[in-house]
């Protein structure tokens, strides 16, 4: 009788097929557990924005900003980017963070405008404060 050491071709086989039966089941656990990441860090995201915007509008007599000023629009990220440039990643989804220009795609794709910011999230210019006829007419924000 031989005294061998080590594994039969078998033994190898099904320890193979045990490893990638238990891959195939934990793939979708992964990705589902990564879209919940991104979720949740994207509610974290708009809470941070809800508080940005709740900080800007009670230093300011509780309003937004104007809007359409001295003939240019006054852009909401410009005026609130003192409040969050130390936050970091917060103009954007976790999931639309690149522009159609650096390979976003479709409804992920992220924003980018002159000045050279790029983001996500935006806001109605229903929430501006302009004055009457400034944009829209006769129409009040």
């Amino acid at each position: 009788m031989r005294n061998s050491r080590g594994f039969t071709l078998i033994e190898l086989l099904v320890v193979i097929a045990i490893i990638t039966l238990l891959v195939a089941i934990l793939i979708p656990a992964v990705r589902g557990a990564r879209r919940q990441a991104n979720m949740v860090a994207c509610r974290a995201n708009m809470k941070q924005w809800g508080l940005i915007l709740a900080s800007y509008t009670s230093d300011n007599e509780d309003r937004f900003f104007r809007g359409m000023l001295d003939g240019s629009w006054n852009d909401w990220i410009e005026i609130l980017k003192p409040r969050y440039t130390k936050r970091g990643g917060l103009t954007c989804c976790p999931l639309a963070t690149k522009t159609n220009a650096r390979g976003g795609q479709g409804v992920f794709a992220a924003w980018e405008d002159p000045e050279g910011d790029y983001g996500s999230y935006g806001l109605s210019a229903w929430v501006c404060n302009a004055d009457p006829g400034a944009i829209f007419g006769d129409e009040l924000y």
